[in-house]
């Protein structure tokens, strides 16, 4: 009320919380997208209207920021998410396409943290019998190039949303150019480590964390 925040944002949000405790896997890129108008977007709205407008346009271009972002943590949590919560946001569709099937990757990923377990000596007798191997081998390919396409969908969108910062009140410049940042460097992370997110999370560590709180105090948009 003090703020004269509209409702609506606040039921997607719930709305979005729901559908994570019955829902795991997702069919296509559109049932994705649709997940982020209600789990992302209305974060950048509701910020939007904190700071005074109320526009569509800016919403719009809002939108996309926070889409894109989404998308970009959706790729670097692919295996915590599968691993913690038996839950997938790779598209089956774009997977289908690069010759990924969801089932047989969740399968995979799950065997290689038994095989990594054996490694480490808590399965001693599986190793010594000459079981393990990589089990995410034959998928590696087939993933970085369904990861090069969704990465390149989480780019566009952040490129575009970047105008919305040129365009509001100069004391939300600062955070909406670190969501971008935030994002841009995700996606630049998972591209340094050939687009594999299957073996380890792609993290901003150290210098890459520093060169993105750098630039959004400095206002570096380039």
């Amino acid at each position: 009320h003090a703020h004269a925040l509209p409702l609506a944002p606040f039921d997607h949000l719930l709305d979005a919380f729901v559908q994570d405790q019955h829902q795991n896997r997702y069919e296509t890129l559109d049932d994705v997208l649709h997940y982020c108008t209600r789990s992302a977007n209305p974060v950048g709205r509701l910020v939007l209207r904190l700071g005074g407008h109320d526009d569509a346009e800016l919403n719009r271009l809002s939108d996309l920021t926070c889409t894109g972002l989404q998308l970009a943590n959706h790729w670097q949590d692919v295996r915590r998410d599968l691993l913690e919560r038996d839950r997938i946001y790779l598209p089956r569709d774009v997977a289908g396409r690069h010759g990924v099937g969801l089932d047989a990757l969740a399968n995979a990923v799950r065997a290689s943290v038994t095989a990594a377990e054996q490694r480490r000596g808590l399965c001693g007798a599986c190793v010594v019998t000459g079981l393990g191997g990589d089990p995410l081998a034959a998928l590696r390919e087939p993933y970085r190039s369904m990861m090069r396409e969704l990465c390149a969908e989480a780019a566009r969108r952040l490129a575009e949303g970047r105008a919305l910062i040129g365009r509001v009140d100069k004391p939300l410049r600062r955070p909406l150019l670190l969501f971008s940042l935030g994002g841009e460097a995700v996606v630049r992370q998972i591209e340094r480590q050939g687009f594999d997110t299957l073996s380890r999370r792609a993290r901003l560590r150290g210098r890459a964390r520093l060169a993105v709180l750098a630039r959004g105090a400095l206002g570096l948009t380039g």
